[in-house]
């Protein structure tokens, strides 16, 4: 019978050419080479032994957090490494730890648009804690990872700390937009850090789900999400006023609760990105999943090398764009061009003209388009930086390039710039530089819960989630079987029993089969007032 130990042995060479496999996968590819079924407990202490002779054991892995922190600022001079630590009865105990490289900040300065979606998501090591990130998007609309960070706990002290190593790394530059979830240690830590110069977003799928908990009917489902798409003020307010009008409470309730940012009319129209939803987060979340059980050393490593990999692939793929703008912005943008019809077109100067049309309900409308300045009255270019569609049939009506305006953060030269320094190699952890911190840095106290621990995120139910209804008292909620309410007919006293068709009918069909309590049950009926048709 295979031991653990023979697990060990035969998975080495799996778990060193992917060390995220799981025992679930081990145990397949074990009967399938193998032809033993071995269970799935044995697979896991044998991967746990594996790793620990392939990686280190995890006590270890962060005193080699400074090997890394010394190996990472030799090869990538400028980077920001920090090492939080707390000093607990002489030892020196891991608190948290930041990672900002070189080529991630310059490339975020020089090719990215300002804005940041900061997230952070559980890990699933021996010690658990929290790994936070800073997100940012280039031109193409792919995410660009600028830092990262560990920590124990979502507390506004970790993000405090978290937020003013990123600012020390990036600075405040000019229309900096910061895209945050609806969680209070990290919305006050920005509110610290951040006190002015940064446009704060808050991100509308968590504040919809909160709103969704209080407040609830047609009047919110239907406005609150056409509220937050809408560019102009004047259709924001069309929203909200519809809302207010039906419930009052649920406008005070945003006001109090949420005052952050989630409305495109209220975006500035510096950092040119009209993301309502923090999804860029959400992106690198589920693109770093299978590295969330290792290591600490071994994930920030495999971060690094993540980055390393995605910065080479991009920059081949930036040496083949010509032109001023990016190709796929260009054909964003021709596309729409061909399905511009019902516009009416009055210019106004060779830049400024008045474009019209009617809605489907056949409500006119009109907007002013300024080529020169960039702008139309629908806000729409302003904040997103490409030309809205009345723009377009302006730009097409005087037979002019699309690509002359289309905001530079879509350029190719920004989108080259942002990808134009790399990450250079490191060799294994044998060959890192010592690091000269005089102590040894211990793992934090082991705080773990009761039973197994969780590998996968339990996602908070949708409001809008299908409820059971009690075929009983009608209320939803629950089952018939498991309702606790005493359910009356008219005219019945509520000491009196309900008359529970559907039970008199189980009962009826349970004695029929046995005669000798037909004409017991038919006694009970009459007993209680009860009729059985």
């Amino acid at each position: 019978m295979a031991s653990s130990k023979w697990v060990a042995l035969n998975v080495m060479d799996w778990l060193v050419e992917n060390p995220t496999l799981g025992p679930k996968e081990l145990k397949r590819r074990i009967k399938e080479k193998y032809q033993v079924d071995v269970s799935y407990f044995k697979v896991w202490v044998g991967k746990e032994a594996c790793l620990e002779q392939i990686q280190g054991s995890w006590v270890e892995s962060f005193d080699r957090l400074f090997n890394f922190k010394a190996e990472v600022e030799k090869r990538c001079p400028g980077s920001l490494v920090e090492i939080d630590y707390k000093e607990n009865k002489g030892k020196h105990q891991f608190s948290k730890l930041f990672v900002a490289l070189k080529p991630c900040i310059d490339g975020f300065l020089q090719g990215c648009r300002p804005y940041l979606g900061i997230d952070s998501t559980f890990l699933l090591g021996k010690y658990r804690g929290q790994l936070a990130a800073a997100t940012a998007i280039d031109g193409h609309n792919w995410m660009f990872p600028v830092a990262y960070g560990i920590f124990e706990s979502e507390a506004a002290e970790n993000w405090v700390w978290f937020l003013q190593k990123l600012k020390q790394a990036i600075g405040t530059p000019r229309g900096l937009a910061l895209h945050t979830d609806a969680g209070i240690g990290l919305t006050k830590a920005v509110g610290i850090v951040f006190p002015k110069g940064v446009e704060h977003r808050e991100c509308m799928m968590h504040m919809w789900k909160n709103m969704m908990k209080k407040f609830h009917g047609t009047a919110i489902d239907d406005n609150i999400w056409p509220a937050a798409r809408a560019y102009d003020t004047i259709f924001y307010d069309k929203y909200m006023g519809k809302i207010k009008a039906v419930c009052p409470e649920a406008i005070k309730w945003l006001e109090q609760n949420h005052p952050h940012i989630w409305a495109r009319s209220k975006f500035n129209g510096i950092c040119k990105v009209d993301y309502i939803n923090n999804n860029i987060s959400e992106s690198f979340n589920n693109k770093i999943n299978p590295l969330k059980g290792l290591p600490v050393d071994e994930l920030a490593d495999k971060l690094r090398q993540m980055m390393m990999e995605k910065i080479e692939v991009r920059r081949r793929v930036a040496a083949k764009f010509e032109g001023t703008i990016i190709p796929s912005v260009i054909k964003e943008l021709n596309a729409i061009t061909r399905d511009l019809k019902g516009y009416i077109v009055k210019l106004s100067s060779s830049t400024e003209a008045e474009v019209s049309g009617s809605y489907k309900d056949g409500t006119a409308w009109r907007e002013s388009v300024d080529l020169e300045a960039n702008e139309c009255s629908c806000n729409q270019w302003q904040i997103f930086g490409k030309p809205c569609t009345h723009a377009l049939v302006v730009i097409c009506s005087k037979r002019d390039k699309v690509e002359k305006y289309v905001n530079k953060y879509y350029s190719v030269q920004m989108f080259k710039a942002a990808y134009s320094h790399a990450i250079r190699p490191m060799p294994g952890k044998a060959k890192w530089t010592k690091g000269t911190q005089g102590f040894k840095l211990h793992p934090p106290n082991l705080k773990r819960p009761a039973g197994r621990p969780k590998t996968t995120r339990h996602k908070e139910g949708k409001p809008w989630g299908k409820k059971h209804k009690c075929k009983k008292c009608g209320r939803l909620g629950h089952r018939q079987s498991t309702c606790k309410e005493n359910v009356l007919d008219e005219g019945q006293s509520e000491a009196g029993p309900s008359n529970n068709k559907r039970w008199l009918h189980k009962l009826y069909l349970l004695l029929f089969y046995n005669r000798s309590y037909t004409t017991q049950f038919t006694i009970v009926l009459q007993a209680k007032n009860l009729k059985y048709n």
